[in-house]
């Protein structure tokens, strides 16, 4: 296996991403969220509250929803056109996940930052980027707080797409491991919320005294360490074991199924 090949792998689930209308449906679907987790309440105050107050509600998890829509059915939609076949005669299929494990989670990085991004500029229309009382309670124990200082302030709600994604690409990959199961998409696309709440259930229940490993690991509204790069690389680290865990199970059925 050359390295012109495994290019070719990140290559072509490039194009396939970036022509397939899902990846901006997700993005759109990721903004309009992001508003009705708000419940229509919460609008009169600043961009930074107005976040925060989406954020921290139960309708956030829709999010997860949208950034595994435009990839997560790769592996299923593959088996299903036998396209699969066709992918593995120019390389192996130890490369052929992993270029889409990749793209899995970079996907749902890219769909959330930007869709907080986007929520946070349309915001920024009609109210200031923050008040004196949130902007309090966020400089004591968020990240990124330069951002929120110095600015641009949008900067930091594109970073909080960033970190908070690697949970999304996370969720988005246990979805792609359901798909090889179940044909249903509709139950496919309900696995990255409902997943979401078992680890609330089982990050809480079982590591209540180990914080980081607590899922405000990936939330920057939370500091795990005192230094940002510290928190940031643990975030990624996490990200990268669990992503490594799920591409061995992913691997492991998609070579029983061809």
């Amino acid at each position: 296996m050359n390295e012109e090949t495994k290019i070719g792998y990140l290559r072509t689930d490039m194009l396939r991403i970036i022509t397939d209308r899902r990846l901006y449906i997700a993005i759109i679907g990721t903004v309009i969220a992001l508003f009705f987790a708000l419940e229509g309440r919460d609008f009169a105050v600043s961009v930074l509250y107005v976040f925060i107050a989406a954020t921290g509600r139960v309708g956030f998890a829709i999010v997860y929803v949208f950034c595994a829509y435009p990839f997560a059915s790769c592996f299923s939609e593959d088996l299903g056109n036998n396209y699969i076949r066709y992918a593995l005669i120019r390389g192996n299929l130890k490369e052929y996940v992993r270029a889409k494990v990749v793209w899995i989670m970079l996907t749902a990085i890219f769909v959330l930052s930007v869709g907080c991004t986007l929520f946070a500029l349309i915001c920024r229309i009609w109210m200031p980027w923050s008040d004196s009382n949130i902007m309090e309670y966020m400089l004591s124990s968020c990240m990124f707080r330069y951002f929120l200082v110095e600015g641009p302030d949008v900067l930091w709600y594109t970073l909080y797409g960033v970190q908070q994604g690697i949970l999304a690409g996370i969720l988005a990959l246990v979805s792609s491991y359901v798909s090889l199961f179940v044909t249903n998409k509709m139950i496919v696309l309900v696995i990255p919320g409902l997943f979401h709440q078992i680890l609330i259930e089982f990050s809480y229940g079982m590591t209540e005294n180990l914080s980081f490993f607590q899922l405000y690991v990936f939330n920057p509204e939370y500091k795990t360490f005192e230094n940002d790069l510290l928190s940031f690389g643990w975030a990624l680290i996490l990200g990268l074991l669990c992503t490594m865990i799920i591409a061995c199970a992913i691997y492991k059925k998609v070579r029983r199924r061809i």
